[in-house]
């Protein structure tokens, strides 16, 4: 059995954002078991470079999150919108977070927005969390758009059929890069240059 960590990214309890985290936790194939990361309720500190000298002394708040993330091997990433862009609690996830963390692990990206939006954070974060993190994104990713108003479990009142099939499929794409990175972490030409 794997281990995939689902982050969570908004800067609210209780958002959609970590409801459709725990949604997709239940409809991840079985053979994975999930944790769920609420970057808000983990108050994690501000990067600021004291990290480098007094690393595991930083926050302890921070090195529990570690732990999840060096025992997962795939993460889902569940970004809400604000403003069209990324919240400032996961890009400042992107920058504690090290290659030795999330390196060469697949990603699904999860664009949730309360209208039409959705997918300008994906591009975002496809653009610039990926150098210093070796991160890996599926080429494919969910939008969840009018997101109050859907659901992608069947006993929910709001459950979208054609929503949750695709939520599905994709999450049995991520579970065959899951599977298949395994593999490709073993190869030492991956540890090479860390920051290329």
């Amino acid at each position: 059995m794997g281990s995939i960590s689902i982050i969570i990214g908004p800067h609210r309890p209780n958002s959609q954002s970590l409801r459709f985290g725990n949604e997709l936790a239940k409809l991840v194939p079985p053979s994975f078991s999930c944790t769920i990361v609420d970057l808000f309720s983990k108050k994690i500190p501000l990067w600021d470079q004291t990290i480098w000298d007094l690393k595991d002394q930083w926050s302890p708040q921070w090195n529990e999150v570690a732990k999840d993330l060096e025992k997962s091997e795939g993460f889902i990433i569940c970004c809400p919108e604000y403003g069209g862009m990324v919240p400032a609690i996961l890009k400042n996830f992107f920058l504690l977070a090290t290659s030795s963390l999330l390196g060469n692990k697949p990603a699904l990206l999860v664009g949730i927005s309360s209208g039409q939006g959705g997918q300008y954070p994906l591009q975002e974060l496809r653009s610039s969390s990926y150098k210093n993190t070796k991160i890996v994104y599926l080429p494919d990713h969910l939008v969840v758009r009018n997101c109050e108003k859907v659901s992608l479990l069947k006993d929910h009142p709001s459950f979208e059929e054609r929503l949750s099939i695709r939520a599905i499929k994709t999450l049995e794409l991520f579970a065959v890069y899951t599977k298949a990175f395994r593999e490709i972490r073993q190869n030492s030409a991956v540890a090479e240059f860390p920051y290329s």
